[in-house]
């Protein structure tokens, strides 16, 4: 689903191998991607996962993760969310899943009532509304909007609202313990992701798959503009049916972000040659290209997520819709390349 988007400045999913140790931010937003620190026996484990292969485990054992200071945490009054997948252990004691590194932002789990606590500018503020049962996925959110502190826990919202005022920034985080080195959490963590807006002020309907981006195509002339729905592509998607285009045409790839780094582009005919095709690369936003090959062979391939396909005719045909030569298929295959 949606979700990875200009607003998204940390996003770590868990689709790895059994075991893995590599964690990477996929977050398309600010100064994305920010470096994962991981400390202890921290991993990806196939024995539970919310979506894809894995979740992330801890065991309370000097497991964790960090992420470096960056002006991306400088929010200032501004609103921001956390949220994630939880599927609590039965730990020794209370955990915290996230926390800064200065203690002034503490998500946690308090064993002993089964509630979630959050402490954010000196003042605890507790979900008194819903348990956290251990071994039971949940969807946790917390959301800074305005002078309102909410907590939402699969969707809803508790009654119990903090009140912040003022500035703060951060510097840096700790996942999966307290940030003085102690509460250490167990269980699984997965979609953890931090963004710069208020993502939810009201009840709303948990996600259901993996965050991912959307990409658009538009088709247009001189007569005309023909838009196929955004396609959100989180996993192996197909476009659907092959776009009619036309002979002579330009394809204007631009990105509506920086493209990511090392992915591949394959676009294919569905039949024969794309005659008198000319290329042009470049970012909405001047962002120059980095590291990206574009591939225009037949083969398997995916597509960079958030990119849009302008294709225009480089002259004026006499008849926009009677004037097609080929079609052109874009395929999306998840080749377990991160994006």
């Amino acid at each position: 689903m949606p979700g990875n988007d200009e607003n998204t400045l940390l996003l770590i999913h868990s689709n790895e191998t059994d075991g893995s140790t590599t964690f990477v931010d996929t977050a398309i937003g600010g100064n994305a991607p920010h470096t994962i620190n991981k400390f202890g026996d921290t991993h990806h484990e196939t024995d539970e996962q919310k979506f894809g292969t894995t979740a992330i485990y801890f065991d309370e054992s000097g497991d964790y993760l960090t992420v470096d200071d960056d002006v991306d945490w400088d929010f200032g009054a501004g609103d921001w969310t956390v949220d994630f997948w939880l599927r609590a252990e039965n730990s020794a004691s209370s955990a915290y899943m996230l926390t800064d590194t200065a203690g002034n932002l503490r998500i946690a789990w308090n064993k002993a009532t089964g509630f979630m606590n959050v402490f954010y500018k000196g003042v605890w503020t507790d979900d008194t509304d819903y348990t956290i049962n251990i071994n039971t996925w949940y969807h946790i959110a917390v959301v800074r909007s305005g002078t309102n502190l909410f907590i939402f826990v699969d969707g809803q919202k508790s009654s119990v609202v903090g009140s912040p005022s003022g500035s703060q920034d951060f510097t840096g985080f700790n996942i999966g313990r307290r940030q003085d080195g102690s509460f250490y959490m167990k269980g699984y963590l997965d979609e953890i992701r931090f963004s710069n807006t208020a993502r939810w002020t009201s009840n709303f309907t948990p996600p259901t798959s993996a965050y991912g981006s959307e990409f658009s195509v538009t088709v247009e002339d001189a007569s005309g503009e023909f838009t196929l729905s955004p396609v959100n592509v989180d996993a192996s998607t197909s476009l659907g049916a092959p776009i009619t285009v036309l002979r002579d045409v330009s394809f204007d790839l631009r990105s509506i972000r920086e493209l990511r780094r090392d992915l591949p582009l394959d676009l294919r005919a569905s039949s024969g040659e794309i005659h008198n095709v000319m290329l042009d690369l470049r970012a909405t936003n001047g962002i120059t290209l980095i590291d990206c090959p574009f591939d225009l062979r037949a083969t398997d391939g995916i597509v960079t997520q958030d990119v849009t396909f302008d294709l225009r005719a480089a002259t004026t045909p006499p008849e926009f819709k009677s004037y097609v030569a080929h079609r052109l298929s874009s395929i999306i295959s998840d080749t377990g390349v991160s994006i």
